[in-house]
């Protein structure tokens, strides 16, 4: 087992004996590369200095002395004394007295060893000494510490293969105080300490020189200090003047775990001292969630200036919240610019050397005309320039002017809608590149309900996006009708019974299909048909619009024509439904009457308000399906002249052919 051992003093023995600690002999043993010496001390209760004497007087080597057990003597064995009690030079006396010669002694003996020497075949036992020494009491040293005698350490040094153990002490040294391992202990020349680094004293300084080749000596110090005043609990890191007989702290740490630099006694997690009366801190609210950075005086109650100086700046997440402690969305800026007049920010590009492109930011949003933000170009403060862009805290914003009248050039944006004014220009342009497609859409209610927008490469359509819902599209020279974006052909009219144009102003009449390929059931007119024509024939009148004498009175014009409902009777009459044929119409359409609240008069909008009072208004439905609940029907009769008179001018010319047939009847 290792003892403990005092490093601070078994380095300098080491030292004074090789010149590092890997030179030292471990505890599990290891090569001796040279002498040990013992001086005066005993190892184990044995004075190594006299039994290693009587070993080199013997032998040369540790290694050749006889075990305990016996082993084979190389050399004579010499003696003054006697051996086992017996006065040797007499005994080898009485073998020579019964035997003739030496050898015959031996022979004689059997087990007797010569004087010239010779092979020992068993152990030598003794209870006495041997050359004067106690060879039972020295057998039994070895034997505590090693099997046998040539496993022993020879003066002139050798190989350890196992442990040094001792009670006492080893070259005047207490080993049992050592404890620790030689090839554990750092050297006086320096070395990596693997094991902790223990200063154990009242207010413990680790101090560092730097004598620089010289004579010029620069000190650091760490000092651990306690309570003592002005300086409380905290390791200090110190540095020392030019003389080297005054320190002062630089950087502590307390050990409520807060860091000054060129602060004693930080109050934050982390204090920076950056001018006399300015301290920047890292501190936070565990409890609270949060973090901070704070510029404030060394008394922590006034806040100074806190400057960022980046190319970049990057928050990688959260809400970044200026003048608030709670920011709820990711910027966040709560200030009170201290002026009326002073916006909450002014963002300005100062590398434009002709002028400078600014953004000022405020916070009013009180209904008023004040600016919320203003966009302006070459303004030297954020009161001047030239306005790109207002957006007002009423909510109008306002590109290219900064008063909403219409006559001013600019754009105007409101929740009423959108003005724009331009001298000499379009107003609005839009431009479509690539393919035929959508330039405009238009939603109620979020339903997608009509389309502006492009065909044919060139023509302009204006179209319903709902089925049956129509729109037209200017082509060449034409005015096409169009039903969701596309042209078609039959299926559109232009007006209906409830929704009529008052007139049509054309060069030629209209065109009608008449064409042989896309008629079938050609024939001409019944019996029948022909007593309906004769009744028809009786029944144009003259007549005025109800709707136009309301407007007009006396003045309202005198029309020709028939009247549907008396054309209807004389199909009735001889049995037919004037709905079977297409010169009689009827067409329904729904009427929704809608309430609109009278308008006061505002002078101050843009442009001018003028009042108008509450009225109804009758919305027109040309489909059921579309038509609001409690919508009312309404039918028109109408006459579709064209084929009305081609209905007489078939009876007129069959009447006609019949009566020249009876006339050249009579003739003859």
């Amino acid at each position: 087992m290792t003892k403990a051992r005092d490093l601070a003093s078994s380095g300098v023995t080491l030292t004074s004996t090789t010149t590092t600690a890997d030179a030292a002999l471990a505890r599990a043993g290891g090569t001796m590369t040279g002498n040990l010496a013992m001086g005066t001390n005993l190892v184990d209760g044995v004075d190594v200095s006299a039994r290693d004497a009587v070993l080199t007087d013997t032998t040369t080597k540790a290694t050749a002395a006889l075990p305990k057990a016996g082993g084979a003597m190389t050399g004579a064995i010499t003696t003054n004394s006697t051996f086992d009690g017996v006065d040797i030079a007499t005994r080898d006396g009485i073998l020579s007295s019964t035997t003739t010669t030496a050898t015959a002694a031996l022979n004689n003996a059997n087990s007797a060893l010569s004087r010239e020497g010779g092979a020992m075949t068993g152990a030598i036992t003794t209870n006495s000494t041997f050359d004067g020494v106690d060879v039972g009491a020295r057998n039994s040293v070895l034997t505590s510490t090693t099997t046998t005698a040539n496993a022993a350490l020879p003066k002139s040094g050798g190989a350890m293969t196992g442990a040094i153990t001792t009670n006492s002490t080893f070259d005047g040294r207490d080993v049992a105080a050592d404890g620790v391992l030689a090839t554990n202990a750092l050297p006086k020349s320096g070395g990596d300490v693997t094991g902790l680094l223990k200063l154990s004293s009242i207010d413990p300084i680790l101090r560092f020189n730097d004598t620089n080749g010289g004579t010029d000596t620069k000190n650091f110090e760490m000092r651990y200090v306690g309570t003592s005043s002005p300086d409380i609990d905290g390791l200090y890191f110190r540095t020392a003047n030019d003389a080297l007989n005054s320190y002062s702290d630089k950087m502590v740490i307390l050990g409520s775990g807060n860091v000054g630099i060129g602060i004693a006694a930080p109050a934050q997690n982390l204090a920076v001292k950056v001018g006399s009366d300015i301290i920047v801190g890292v501190w936070g609210d565990n409890s609270a969630g949060y973090g901070a950075i704070q510029s404030a005086n060394v008394a922590n109650n006034v806040y100074k200036q806190l400057r960022f100086d980046a190319s970049s700046y990057h928050f990688a997440q959260g809400n970044v919240g200026i003048g608030t402690a709670a920011p709820d969305v990711p910027f966040v800026v709560s200030a009170n610019p201290g002026a009326a007049a002073k916006p909450v920010a002014w963002l300005h590009n100062s590398g434009n050397v002709s002028g400078y492109d600014g953004v000022v930011i405020s916070s009013v949003n009180d209904g008023s005309d004040a600016e919320v933000l203003h966009v302006r170009v070459n303004n030297s403060t954020y009161a001047n320039g030239t306005s790109l862009m207002l957006v007002r805290g009423d909510g109008e914003v306002l590109i290219g002017k900064t008063v909403t009248a219409l006559g001013t050039a600019g754009v105007r944006l409101n929740s009423s809608g959108i003005s724009m004014t331009r001298a000499n220009g379009s107003c609005l342009t839009l431009n479509l590149t690539g393919n035929d497609a959508e330039v405009i859409g238009f939603y109620k209610d979020t339903g997608y309900i009509a389309n502006i927008g492009v065909s044919g490469s060139n023509n302009l359509y204006i179209s319903g996006t709902v089925a049956n819902h129509c729109g037209i599209t200017l082509g060449t020279n034409q005015l096409l009708p169009t039903v969701v974006s596309s042209i078609v052909n039959g299926t559109v009219d232009l007006g209906g019974s409830g929704g009529r144009w008052k007139q049509l102003f054309a060069t030629n009449s209209t065109i009608s299909t008449s064409d042989r390929n896309e008629k079938q059931d050609i024939a001409a007119l019944t019996s029948t048909e022909m007593l309906v024509a004769k009744r028809i024939s009786a029944l144009f009148k003259t007549f005025r619009w109800k709707d136009k004498v309301a407007t007009e009175g006396d003045d309202a014009r005198t029309h020709t024509g028939t009247i549907a409902q008396d054309v209807q009777s004389a199909f009735s009459a001889e049995g037919l439904d004037a709905g079977d044929y297409s010169l009689f119409t009827s067409g329904s359409w729904w009427e929704h009457d809608v309430e609109v609240a009278a308008v006061e008069a505002d002078d101050t909008a843009e442009p001018a308000i003028e009042a108008a009072d509450a009225y109804t208004r009758t919305d027109i439905h040309n489909i059921e399906s579309e038509a609001p609940e409690g919508s009312t029907r309404q039918t028109r009769l109408g006459i579709r002249y064209s084929e009305l008179l081609s209905f007489l001018a078939a009876y007129n010319e069959q009447r006609f052919a019949a009566i020249e047939t009876r006339l050249t009847e009579l003739e003859a």
